[in-house]
């Protein structure tokens, strides 16, 4: 960094960023939006997440039910999406005897 600041700007950017950062937000927005936030631990947008649950407990419970507000369904699969502590991955299966392939938030949603 330079002690006093130059009239006009250089033609090429700095190898070394600023020590501290500007105080001004620069006048423009960037021209490209930022990609859709992730589900840190499953790798996958949190809207894929969302679907994922959705698509597979409509199998398990009344589609109608599991879409309407206020429902014991519904306040299952939103505590699940939300809520839930654990915040299992849609393609973490259960080994179980009387399905090999279980998905294990399906567990989950039947015990809430």
């Amino acid at each position: 960094p330079s002690n006093s600041p130059t009239t006009t700007p250089s033609s090429q950017p700095s190898d070394v960023p600023t020590a501290v950062p500007s105080s001004v937000p620069t006048a423009m927005p960037s021209s490209f939006p930022s990609p859709a936030p992730s589900f840190e631990k499953c790798g996958i947008s949190a809207i894929d997440r969302r679907n994922n649950f959705t698509v597979t407990l409509q199998s398990v419970s009344d589609p109608v039910e599991l879409l309407t507000p206020g429902t014991p369904q519904n306040r299952a699969l939103e505590w699940l999406i939300e809520d839930d502590k654990l915040c299992v991955c849609p393609d973490e299966v259960l080994a179980c005897r009387i399905s090999p392939i279980v998905p294990k938030f399906v567990q989950r949603y039947v015990m809430a």
